[in-house]
């Protein structure tokens, strides 16, 4: 499966998506078009995701049907599908259609995985959610909540 669609992250902290927004994986909400019908979800060319636009972003990442970013005060943000519990938000399935904040630590990177997703905070501490399948979280079980898995020495 490929992701069908892209996120972009510019030195000033903008952050623009496009193509496929299926699943609210673009950050962009729920857009409707004539007579409140919900409209095409497809961004054709690069989109700034509005929910961000008084928000520096410091880092991005995506795969699949989420996306996840962190701002410059080290708050991690997660969009998209929650097949397998990947935002982190406690929930098991349905769609975010706009960015949420997590209650985590500070961050310094994020990385997302086809179901899972992860961030290394500026202590040095690895948080992982999500599915593990093929012991892709550090430890034995799926987890809807980031989970501490590792201290970096």
């Amino acid at each position: 499966m490929k992701a069908e669609y892209s996120i972009a992250l510019f030195e000033n902290g903008d952050i623009v998506s496009w193509a496929n927004g299926r699943d609210g994986r673009l950050g962009h909400g729920q857009q409707y078009g004539p007579l409140r019908f919900v409209k095409n979800t497809t961004e054709f060319l690069p989109r700034l995701i509005d929910f961000f636009r008084e928000i520096r972003i410091y880092d991005v990442a995506a795969k699949l049907m989420h996306s996840a970013c962190i701002d410059c005060h080290g708050v991690v943000y997660t969009f998209g599908n929650i097949q397998i519990c990947q935002l982190g938000n406690g929930n098991s399935s349905g769609d975010i259609l706009e960015p949420g904040a997590l209650a985590l630590p500070i961050a310094r990177q994020v990385a997302c995985g086809g179901y899972h997703t992860g961030d290394v905070t500026r202590l040095g501490d690895l948080f992982m959610w999500g599915s593990n399948e093929n012991g892709c979280l550090g430890f034995g079980y799926k987890h809807m909540d980031p989970a501490r898995v590792f201290h970096e020495n």
